[in-house]
């Protein structure tokens, strides 16, 4: 068993493209995606992979990967994944000790880049980094108001939210009234 440790970002425009060290076609389909975890098949380069993933609500969860035969995963996408089949390019840009992984989709997702990060913890230097490379900075799914505090002080342009609620101020409508 092991733990991932990641942050997800929306990027929102493409300075990061000028980065990049490396890239790779990745295709992916889900057997399964339920509450408790997902479990999808991988086919990265020449490695293919079965992932399961806890769904756990957080910065941190469960990961477990098995190696698969590539004619064995082939036909289990064809017959036995949800569709869609998500396909994306994932480029790789080596920053001080982290390496980002930049996700650009294909097919339905077309035009959604999402960047990731393996780490212990989110902080400052990460976000040093980042506005480095003129990116703005969306971080979800913050649903606890420790980690909407620490966005809000370490400058970060969006957040998503389960519970907007609890984190937007009060606002007053004025009542508009149009004619016809």
């Amino acid at each position: 068993m092991g733990t991932e440790i990641e942050r997800k970002f929306l990027l929102l425009n493409d300075s990061w493209r000028a980065e990049i060290n490396a890239s790779s076609k990745i295709v992916q389909a889900y057997l399964a995606n339920t509450g408790l975890s997902s479990i999808r098949i991988r086919l990265q380069d020449e490695k293919v992979n079965l992932n399961i993933k806890s769904m756990t609500i957080g910065i941190s969860r469960t990961e477990y990967e098995y190696s698969l035969p590539l004619g064995d995963a082939k036909e289990m996408i064809r017959s036995l994944c949800l569709r869609p089949v998500i396909e994306k390019t994932r480029y790789y840009i080596k920053q001080d000790l982290h390496t980002w992984e930049i996700d650009e989709f294909k097919g339905e997702n077309q035009g959604l880049q999402i960047a990731e990060i393996e780490l212990s913890h989110i902080d400052e230097e990460l976000i040093k980094g980042i506005k480095k490379m003129n990116v703005k900075i969306s971080v979800y799914t913050v649903n606890e108001r420790h980690i909407y505090k620490l966005c809000k002080k370490l400058g970060i342009n969006y957040i998503v939210t389960d519970y907007p609620k609890s984190f937007l101020p009060k606002f007053s409508f004025k009542k508009l009234n149009f004619k016809k």
